[in-house]
């Protein structure tokens, strides 16, 4: 299914994303989902994080970090342990969250909707 939603000033507040890419060259987010992971990667890479927690999917050339050095709870955890930040400095730890604000839904979205059908196991009697 493809959904096609309105642009600002209505009440979609969507964005085109291929538009973007387009006259971007084929560079950038083509989805609110890329979106938000090359901004988690950009906030990572701002906090002084030599490397990207695995939770950040997004095909990208650099190092990740050893499981040891970053955990697998939730995004504020990842960048305070990616960061080396201590606690008394987490009012500088960047919010994640505002990636998923800052990334709007796109405007053409192609959805997958899958269906699994099972057929019922037959019994063989050998005689």
């Amino acid at each position: 299914t493809v959904k096609y939603l309105l642009k600002p000033p209505y009440d979609t507040n969507c964005f085109d994303y291929l538009e973007s890419w387009k006259k971007n060259g084929g560079k950038g987010p083509l989805s609110q989902s890329d979106c938000i992971q090359l901004c988690k990667i950009s906030m990572h890479r701002l906090n002084g994080s030599s490397c990207l927690p695995v939770n950040i999917w997004f095909p990208i050339n650099y190092k990740r970090c050893p499981e040891n050095k970053c955990g697998y709870g939730n995004d504020e955890i990842l960048v305070e342990t990616c960061s080396g930040k201590k606690d008394e400095d987490k009012s500088e730890l960047p919010d994640l969250r505002k990636c998923e604000i800052a990334c709007k839904p796109g405007c053409w979205q192609v959805l997958y909707e899958i269906t699994k059908q099972e057929a019922p196991q037959v019994e063989v009697h050998k005689s």
